[in-house]
C-alpha cells in the first residue's frame, strides 16, 4: 500500500519544496532570519519528511530485489556520502558567485523532478 503512494508523496513533497525554494530566493528583502534557514522550522520538517518518503521507497524496491542488505547498504551510504560532499563543494562556489540565480535553478530542477517522477511511474 505505501509502494502505491510513496512516488506520488515523494513528488508533491517535491514539487513543494522546488516551490518554497524559488518564492525564497525572488523575495525582495535582506532578511536573514530563520524563515530561510532549512535547517530551522516547518522547512526542515518538510525536507525531513520527503527524504524519508525517499528513503522508503528506495528500502522497498531493495527488498524487492533480493539482494544482500548489507552491500546495499554500504553501497547507498558511500555513493550518498560522497554526493553530498561534492554538492557542498560546489553549492559554495557556485553560490558565492552566482547568488540567487542559483537557489532559483535549483527550485526549477526540483519542480521538473516533481513533475516528471510521477509521469515516468504512469508511462
Amino acid at each position: 500500500m505505501v509502494a502505491s503512494i510513496a512516488t506520488w508523496l515523494a513528488s508533491a513533497l517535491v514539487l513543494f519544496v522546488g516551490a518554497n525554494a524559488i518564492r525564497q530566493a525572488l523575495s525582495s528583502g535582506s532578511d536573514t532570519s530563520n524563515s530561510s534557514d532549512p535547517t530551522r522550522g516547518w522547512q526542515l520538517v518538510f525536507l525531513s519528511f520527503a527524504t524519508s518518503v525517499d528513503a522508503l521507497a528506495v528500502g522497498i524496491s531493495l527488498a524487492m530485489v533480493g539482494t544482500s542488505l548489507s552491500v546495499m547498504t554500504a553501497i547507498v551510504a558511500v555513493v550518498a556520502a560522497l554526493l553530498a560532499w561534492l554538492g557542498l563543494q560546489i553549492g559554495g562556489q557556485v553560490s558565492s558567485s552566482w547568488g540567487k540565480r542559483v537557489e532559483v535553478f535549483g527550485g526549477v530542477i526540483l519542480i521538473v523532478t516533481g513533475l516528471i517522477t510521477p509521469a515516468t511511474h504512469l508511462v
